[in-house]
């Protein structure tokens, strides 16, 4: 155990069954060796979400970002596959991409090294003996499950299918591999990426924070938590109540994707796969909420849906997609209300580990599988 990190008492704490059991201290939210420790043990060991698939639709689309301080360049190949390199020219160590676009090779703008969509270098001015040398950018692992694309630094990556198996049957239904970007709407938040991530794990804060939204469609009173697969994720269940009416109007709903099983039309279920992704299903397809850390104190959340591709064949596919990027600016907005003096509490001294409701089995769930990880520095403990 790291006891600079997590004292035993506050592991014992959170640990204990949910109706015993304590939050985490606030000094996780902005302490930067906790967040150090978090880059090192989670980010740079676990399958971490970064995008949806469809935001690659064609061969050269790409995207760059960062993760766990690492520049990062993701790529559909010639081939059709999404490959994620390190954004690092191998002679001087600019950046070789910029931003996102579409390419057919990329040229590091310091020097002109040039790498095809397989990452190999294909031209280095004046120096035409380094295309023997087998010069390539360095590749990460990659995996797309359930229409996102993941990222695994370690050497001796799981296989995220098998890790996610149980989930992934219960998905199969929406085909997400054929469904294609309704949006993607990004969130800069100056809080901790666990505010963001907690926050939208939990039925809890529905009935103060999410009234003008959520609370008369899905009402917090039949709301609960499920524990998922003990291991990788977990659920949160939100039931329509029949008495509500639609939280969108006719005009601005799509054609339903065929052949779900009933349940999809009576509830949204939000499953918290860890470490940073939630995602939640509609009738119509499949929406994702990605969080990305950038300090201990910044982060961004990305929204974004991926939807049924004869959508764009209905006369309501504009106003339906209106509705939905309104909608999550009015989510979006509801919780930064709250995330952000949550944050400032967490600096502040005074904030002591408070109990779990119910509503809340997901943070919880969560905060187990986060102190095995933090605590100590290994994969799931025998005693998770």
């Amino acid at each position: 155990m790291s006891a600079e990190l997590l004292t035993q008492d506050e592991i014992d704490a959170t640990v204990r069954p949910i109706e015993q059991a304590r939050c985490l201290p606030g000094r996780i939210y902005h302490d930067d060796q906790i967040y150090a420790a978090e880059m090192e043990r989670i980010f740079s060991r676990e399958w971490v979400a970064v995008f949806p698939a469809a935001k690659l639709p064609r061969r050269g689309d790409y995207t760059t970002l960062e993760l766990a301080g690492r520049p990062l360049l993701f790529v559909r190949d010639n081939a059709g596959a999404i490959r994620c390199y390190s954004n690092v020219c191998r002679h001087r160590g600019m950046q070789v991409a910029l931003g996102e676009g579409n390419q057919r090779a990329f040229q590091c703008g310091y020097h002109h090294w040039t790498y095809n969509l397989s990452g190999e270098l294909t031209n280095a001015p004046e120096m035409p003996e380094m295309l023997q040398c087998g010069i390539a950018l360095p590749e990460i692992h990659t995996s797309v499950w359930q229409g996102v694309v993941f990222v695994n630094f370690r050497d001796d990556a799981p296989d995220l299918h098998q890790q996610l198996s149980k989930l992934g049957a219960l998905l199969e239904p929406w085909n997400a591999d054929t469904l294609e970007l309704l949006y993607e709407r990004p969130y800069a938040c100056d809080w901790n990426w666990k505010v963001m991530f907690e926050n939208g794990i939990e039925t809890y804060h529905i009935l103060g924070t999410h009234r003008a939204s959520l609370e008369d469609a899905t009402p917090t009173h039949i709301s609960y938590g499920a524990p998922g697969d003990n291991r990788n994720y977990a659920e949160v269940h939100l039931l329509f109540d029949p008495n509500a009416g639609e939280l969108f109007p006719v005009d601005a709903v799509v054609p339903p994707l065929p052949d779900l099983p009933p349940w999809a039309s009576e509830k949204f279920v939000y499953f918290a796969i860890y470490p940073n992704l939630i995602l939640s299903q509609t009738p119509d397809g499949l929406q994702t909420y990605i969080t990305i850390p950038h300090s201990s104190e910044e982060s961004t959340f990305t929204w974004a849906y991926i939807t049924n591709p004869d959508a764009k064949e209905s006369p309501n596919y504009e106003k339906f997609k209106r509705a939905q990027e309104d909608f999550a600016d009015l989510v979006q907005g509801e919780d930064e209300v709250c995330c952000r003096p949550v944050q400032a509490s967490m600096k502040s001294g005074d904030y002591l580990p408070g109990p779990y409701n119910q509503r809340e089995l997901s943070v919880w769930a969560f905060h187990r599988w986060y102190v095995h990880r933090i605590a100590d520095g290994t994969e799931a403990t025998a005693t998770w």
